[in-house]
């Protein structure tokens, strides 16, 4: 009895933490549903599901093949159960935990607690909710990242080496996990883990010394050999000449339309006849339904690829100075508050609070806070410079990078707040004002921005919840759909994580996107005894294929593809879908 009543104190702070990590999920639950964040995501879950082509796939194509094998052994076990979506959920939730339970173990008093308790959660309301509420398996990646570093860098200084090894080993698998959930993304991260990991070192009383070198040696070495055991795997995995071809392709579809311009036919015309390219078929590609088309190889997309790069390359100069620009005007811009206010503030405040050192002497401090705040600001140049050169920047690639950082420099300010400081008074005042602006000001803000975000995405999954239910009411037909057709007004269908989960076999696909072409993308068309868009849509004897497309898009450009093939059609408008979509047969005229 009296070890039963030592428990809560003992585990008060791995208690407090589940209460609040319960009293947060209680809170986001009961006021939004959850969604997978783009139709990258959706795609993910559906692959991984059987919702693609019938059967649970291993093979992903996003993910590295030993956690997407994991997960869809899962879905083989209980397919109706939304494991891919539990899987980034809690993640997420326990990544949290993980943060708040570490940082609860420095705070010394109850006051202390509560006041951690209260600084943690509001940021995370503050910062973090809208990715809570539209999960991205990026986001997701990156805040295991920043976990693994956080929880690294708090490790206590002088521990002995089996121990310190051990308790490294949850940073080291969050970061396996990280990178085979989203490659290049825990890729990007890797520098803010290596300056995390040589400031952590340098804090150590005799960092060059044998044993030091051999603890912080074996961690590097565990993390170099899970990312390279990941990637190993993958490609054992994806060793065949069908997935590695496509591997190709998929490299090179990636190149072209996330970081160049697809050029145009009429300026680039020579280049586009050398390389054996159509007007009609350039418009597949620029259209993104290149499917079409199964003369549109790796190779093709790659000469593209290569072709916009070069005319890309010849503007570095301006693309720097660009680059530049934003660079210096993103720490005031409204797109990004209230992450670079919150960056900016910890840089100021971590400054000066390792000016207040007790134990120290004032140039001392200062260079320590130089030194380190400077490194960490170098690396954080680079990575933004690189993003911001190659023209890619969306939220999920920003919001990561900062929440990375921010991490980072938390973790620096709570070791600062356990040495002895000048003014201690200075440490709660501070805590305590941070709390108020974040809780008083920001959660209403931010709670306001997601509702409004919810808002627009449910209007958005209108369009895309018709097409599912036309299609599901005709199993024997099979739909391609025209793939800007269903982005609206810029967003993209998202679907629901935990509300109307079904993962049967869907008759539908893009005529695009990224598993176009893939291994995956022809056993779907075989489910139904279909060869590919290019045939399927003009079978003389088999009618069950059509194309969807909004009404208000011209598609034109099927006729002119199939013109140069020397198969005039005729398209025929056979329904429509709630006044919006137009459903077409494409008619051979002749052979």
């Amino acid at each position: 009895m009296k070890q039963l009543g030592k428990f809560p104190e003992k585990h008060s702070d791995m208690i407090l933490t589940a209460i609040l990590i319960g009293l947060l999920m209680v809170l986001i639950s009961f006021s939004f549903d959850y969604y997978y964040e783009l139709n990258d995501d959706v795609l993910i879950k559906d692959i991984l599901s059987g919702e693609y082509t019938g059967t649970p796939e291993g093979h992903n194509i996003q993910l590295l093949w030993p956690l997407s094998a994991l997960v869809s052994l899962f879905y083989r076990m209980a397919r109706p159960i939304p494991w891919y979506g539990l899987f980034l959920c809690g993640i997420q939730y326990l990544c949290i935990g993980m943060l708040l339970h570490r940082t609860l173990t420095y705070a010394q008093s109850k006051k202390g607690k509560i006041c951690i308790s209260g600084l943690v959660t509001g940021l995370v309301l503050v910062l973090y909710l809208e990715h809570l509420v539209f999960v991205h398996y990026s986001v997701t990646a990156a805040l295991m990242a920043a976990t693994a570093a956080y929880l690294f860098y708090t490790l206590p200084v002088g521990l002995e080496r089996k121990v310190f090894f051990r308790k490294s080993m949850v940073s080291v698998t969050l970061i396996f996990l990280a990178v085979c959930l989203r490659p290049n993304m825990m890729l990007l991260l890797l520098p803010f883990v290596g300056v995390t990991g040589f400031i952590r070192w340098s804090r150590e009383k005799e960092p060059l010394c044998r044993e030091n070198m051999i603890r912080f040696c074996s961690v590097i070495a565990a993390i170099l050999f899970v990312v390279a055991g990941s990637f190993l795997a993958d490609k054992i995995a994806y060793s065949s000449t069908e997935w590695s071809r496509f591997e190709t392709l998929f490299a090179n579809r990636t190149e072209l339309y996330d970081f160049q311009v697809i050029p145009s036919y009429e300026e680039h015309q020579a280049f586009y006849r050398e390389i054996g390219l159509e007007q009609s078929q350039q418009q597949l590609l620029v259209n993104y339904n290149y499917g079409l088309d199964e003369n549109i190889t790796e190779i093709t997309i790659g000469q593209v690829a290569e072709y916009a790069k070069t005319m890309k390359d010849a503007r570095i100069k301006e693309r720097i100075r660009t680059a530049l620009w934003e660079y210096s005007h993103r720490f005031f811009q409204e797109t990004d508050y209230p992450w670079n206010a919150v960056i900016l503030i910890l840089y100021v405040v971590m400054f000066f609070t390792i000016l207040l050192r007790q134990d120290g002497r004032f140039l001392g401090n200062l260079w320590v806070a130089v030194w380190r705040l400077g490194l960490l600001f170098f690396v954080r140049t680079v990575l933004w410079m690189y993003i911001l050169i190659n023209g890619r920047c969306p939220v999920r690639i920003s919001h990561s990078l900062y929440l990375m950082e921010l991490c980072i420099l938390f973790a620096m300010l709570m070791m600062e707040y356990t040495r002895k400081l000048r003014d201690k008074n200075f440490v709660i005042l501070l805590t305590g004002c941070v709390l108020l602006f974040a809780v008083i000001l920001m959660i209403p803000y931010r709670l306001q921005h997601v509702q409004k975000r919810v808002e627009k995405q449910e209007a958005v999954n209108v369009y895309g919840d018709s097409i599912e239910n036309y299609c599901a009411a005709r199993t024997d037909r099979f739909y391609y759909l025209d793939v800007y057709s269903t982005i609206i007004d810029g967003d993209s269908f998202a679907d629901k994580m935990f509300v109307n989960v079904d993962n049967t076999y869907v008759n539908h696909d893009l005529l695009g996107g990224w598993s176009c072409n893939s291994p995956l993308y022809r056993k779907k068309q075989a489910v139904m005894g279909l060869q590919g868009p290019f045939f399927d849509l003009i079978g003389s004897q088999d009618t069950r294929c059509y194309v969807i497309a909004k009404l208000e898009t011209d598609i034109n450009w099927l006729k002119d593809f199939y013109r140069d093939k020397g198969i005039p059609v005729l398209l025929r408008e056979v329904d429509q879908i709630d006044q919006y979509y137009g459903v077409y047969k494409v008619e051979a005229q002749q052979y």
